[in-house]
């Protein structure tokens, strides 16, 4: 009887190594999702440039333009070092003194202002991260001008920080992240159906019904995000590379 509960589909063993194998393919998929974003960043670049540079300067060649992938991908890194680490700190912090701990007592107590303050503090910090994020959307197009990762970055501050850059930053972002979140919506709705579809053909192969059933929860959140990434990235680059050459003349002016 032991020896069945050791082969048992809910084995927590079995369970462990199910997940880990599923969060390395999805740290492997969002390593491609990079690559690619930086890809079409410098193809877009390329292209925005096509109409302002005399003929063959723009992209001339592979070289040119598989030499600009590589400070894109630095940028992309380096600005997730500098965008995502205050939200992930403050939430650790808030949760370490608001979180719920059933063995050991709250720092603070429930209801009182200390309580309430801690607890709106990751909000707060995902707003800060949203500004700054906003505020570094024109570095992969610098980057694939030509610059280094901080260099990019500095000029992509500079021309948001402007009295034109805010409002033309912000009117492309928004019906750009509407846009996302729409074809998301729309493209995880429509890949439900292979919930049911990865489970059976997942559940035999691992022996493990727990791996199969999350697999089956992730994959219409996948197809979508893959989805939206091949509609929207596209566009958001272009966009932003063609933003990125209409701010640099008028901070070169000033």
């Amino acid at each position: 009887m032991a020896g069945h509960m050791a082969a048992g589909p809910g084995e927590p063993g079995r369970g462990r190594h199910a997940f880990c194998r599923e969060r390395k393919l999805n740290e492997r998929k969002a390593q491609l999702l990079g690559i690619g974003s930086a890809a079409l960043q410098s193809c877009s670049r390329a292209v925005a440039a096509e109409t302002g540079e005399p003929p063959g300067t723009a992209g001339a060649g592979p070289e040119p333009l598989r030499a600009r992938v590589r400070p894109v991908l630095f940028v992309y890194a380096l600005r997730g070092l500098i965008v995502w680490p205050l939200p992930i700190g403050v939430a650790a912090w808030a949760d370490s003194l608001t979180g719920y701990h059933l063995a050991t007592p709250l720092p603070l107590e429930r209801g009182s202002w200390p309580y309430v303050l801690v607890s709106a503090s990751p909000a707060v910090a995902l707003g800060v991260a949203v500004l700054i994020r906003l505020a570094l959307a024109l570095a992969p197009a610098a980057a694939a001008d030509g610059l280094g990762p901080w260099a990019a970055v500095r000029r992509s501050w500079s021309l948001t920080w402007t009295r034109t850059g805010v409002p033309r930053v912000l009117v492309l972002a928004l019906p750009l992240a509407a846009v996302a979140a729409g074809v998301l919506r729309l493209a995880v709705q429509a890949a439900l159906s292979l919930r049911p579809l990865v489970r059976e053909l997942l559940e035999p192969a691992p022996g493990n019904f727990f791996a199969a059933y999350y697999a089956g929860i992730l994959a219409p959140v996948v197809v979508g995000v893959l989805v939206t990434a091949a509609l929207v990235l596209p566009v958001a680059c272009t966009a932003f590379a063609v933003l990125h050459d209409r701010l640099r003349p008028s901070v070169r002016r000033g």
